[in-house]
């Protein structure tokens, strides 16, 4: 069997800082589509991987300045412009942008202020982790969340005209349930996203649906693309996120109800 081909330089500088933060090779393999083998053997000797194979164009970045990349973008505020400054880096802020964009890590966005909490909200917020981590539900955090976005939240929208795709789903550890198309306004609750994983599926469904920077032209065609897309979330996160549920509410609890970084 031909040798597959080698890890790429985003690739690399992913399974470094995923080792860093204990991740297995199981899911780096799931993550960025890549045999488990392959990850094993740059793990074994990142310095010299690839070298018996011939020479090849030669990187831009080591391994290291890839770690510092992620590093410094995982910071509040930076930009690619001010982690190639920082960093002294030899590419372009450009080059910086394609590597973040790539990954699953990051996403670029607009800044968003904070979702203002009055004093009220931040006891609640304390309140409902703290009953969740003393009376977690039956089975421990294998609940549900669903979810009533706004147009303007999920920025589901058409590029000319004025209507709008509302969707409602739901989901747990064990999968998703069915899309449904909503009309009018609804109500929604967004000032706790630090305890609805759901967001963190929304921000996935979002991104692909306009994936490329691509625009729609009718509700008819956003609207199945929005299906196209749900229909590739995997179990496999859905479970993640619930399993994270307990972390989120310990930290909200830390931060006696304020926003955490969830």
């Amino acid at each position: 069997m031909g040798r597959g081909p080698q890890l790429n330089e985003f690739q690399r500088g992913q399974i470094v800082v995923w080792k860093s933060n204990g991740e297995t090779v199981i899911f780096m393999s799931k993550s960025l589509g890549v045999s488990r083998t392959a990850i094993s053997n740059y793990l074994k000797d990142p310095d010299n991987y690839g070298k018996r194979y011939g020479h090849g164009r030669k990187l831009k970045l080591t391994v290291n300045d890839t770690r510092h990349i992620f590093r410094a973008a995982s910071k509040p505020g930076a930009s690619s412009k001010s982690i190639v400054q920082d960093l002294q880096l030899p590419v372009s802020s450009r080059y910086v942008r394609y590597m973040l964009q790539a990954s699953i890590r990051f996403e670029y966005v607009k800044r968003n202020v904070t979702p203002k909490l009055t004093d009220d909200h931040i006891r609640a917020h304390h309140a409902h982790a703290k009953k969740h981590l003393e009376s977690p539900p039956t089975g421990g955090m294998q609940s549900y969340w669903r979810d009533i976005r706004h147009e303007k939240e999920t920025y589901f929208s058409r590029k000319f005209g004025g209507r709008t795709v509302m969707v409602w789903w739901e989901f747990s550890s064990d999968g998703a349930s069915e899309l449904a198309f909503l009309e009018g306004n609804q109500d929604s609750d967004n000032l706790s996203p630090d305890l609805n994983p759901i967001e963190n599926l929304w921000g996935m469904l979002v991104r692909g649906v306009y994936h490329g920077g691509k625009q729609y032209h009718s509700v008819e065609v956003l609207t199945a693309s929005i299906k196209v897309e749900w229909t590739k979330l995997d179990v496999w996160l859905m479970k993640r996120l619930v399993e994270s549920m307990p972390r989120r509410c310990v930290a909200v609890v830390e931060a006696n109800g304020a926003m955490t970084p969830f």
